[in-house]
């Protein structure tokens, strides 16, 4: 996980103030891992730190800290025993984090150029000072009072080819994780749903293919349209670019077929292996849903790698 000032200044200005709440170290059994993150205002929340009684109380404090104007950093350290009615038997240390606009302003104008956001985490809630923790390989660490976050780089880019069943699971679902911006592009407006998640860029376009010039490099991409011969101009295309990731749906036999021609266009055997076809799991079945999990999967996998 990393610290996503972007989606932070999206919640303040929609709930004037939130706390961010998140897990800087864990040991033994816990329900999440070290970098969660959940955001929490008044009536509602972001985000997930594992559910039940843990969470509850979370969101308990983070609440009477907001309605008490409680502005400071606090760190708490909570063991997952009995007295949470929970079995897990793990430990786990949050830091909750006030924000409001004023603050928003305050970090982008501290962070300028910067990669790493660090600021001081200096008492946890029994008003101890916080001592060392065992160390981490990776962000976010807590040490000797100092917490220190990854900077969310730019979002990576999905672009979803196709606004069929298909399409349309795998945009629901990606549409739901913050560092993913989604571009769904069909040639025709009455080919989309009626609502579309937001924050997806919906692209209207009579000739799909012609946008893969504007691909984005080392983009993410699914070529999922209604028609074979639009799905190999989009791959022609796509197949010109650096790209992540490529999935094309379809058959092996399809895939062989389009391989062979896009060999013939000079296409180089290397990059055509690199392609995703027939995309998902078939061990899942072939509703669009569970085609859209197996995908979902290969992706995240693909993203937690780059």
């Amino acid at each position: 996980m990393t610290f996503n000032l972007e989606e932070i200044e999206q919640l303040v200005a929609e709930h004037e103030e939130i706390i961010r709440v998140l897990i800087v170290a864990t040991q033994g059994s816990t329900p999440r891992d070290t970098g969660t993150r959940m955001l929490v205002w008044t009536r509602g929340q972001k985000g997930t730190i594992g559910g039940g009684a843990l969470e509850y109380k979370i969101l308990d404090t983070c609440r009477q800290r907001l309605a008490g104007g409680n502005q400071n950093p606090l760190l708490i350290s909570q063991p997952l025993g009995p007295g949470l009615g929970q079995c897990c038997g793990g430990h786990v240390k949050f830091v909750l984090e006030y924000f409001n606009m004023d603050g928003v302003n305050s970090i982008r104008v501290k962070t300028t150029d910067q990669t790493i956001y660090g600021r001081a985490i200096e008492k946890d809630i029994d008003g101890k000072m916080v001592q060392s923790f065992p160390p981490v390989e990776n962000l976010p660490v807590i040490k000797d009072g100092w917490l220190l976050e990854q900077l969310v780089a730019s979002k990576e880019q999905l672009w979803v080819f196709g606004s069929g069943h298909v399409g349309t699971a795998i945009v629901n679902l990606f549409s739901k994780l913050p560092s993913i911006e989604i571009s769904w592009i069909d040639f025709h407006e009455d080919r989309f749903p009626a609502e579309i998640p937001a924050g997806v860029n919906k692209i209207v376009a009579a000739d799909p293919d012609q946008l893969t010039k504007y691909a984005p490099p080392e983009g993410f991409f699914l070529v999922l349209t209604h028609s074979h011969d639009l799905d190999l101009k989009i791959m022609e295309g796509l197949l010109r670019k650096d790209f992540s990731y490529l999935g094309l749906i379809g058959s092996r036999t399809k895939w062989s077929r389009f391989k062979q021609r896009l060999l013939g266009l000079g296409h180089a055997e290397e990059a055509l292996n690199k392609v995703k076809c027939p995309i998902g799991m078939r061990d899942l079945g072939k509703h669009p849903w569970q085609i859209a999990v197996g995908v979902s999967a290969e992706l995240l996998e693909h993203l937690n790698k780059k």
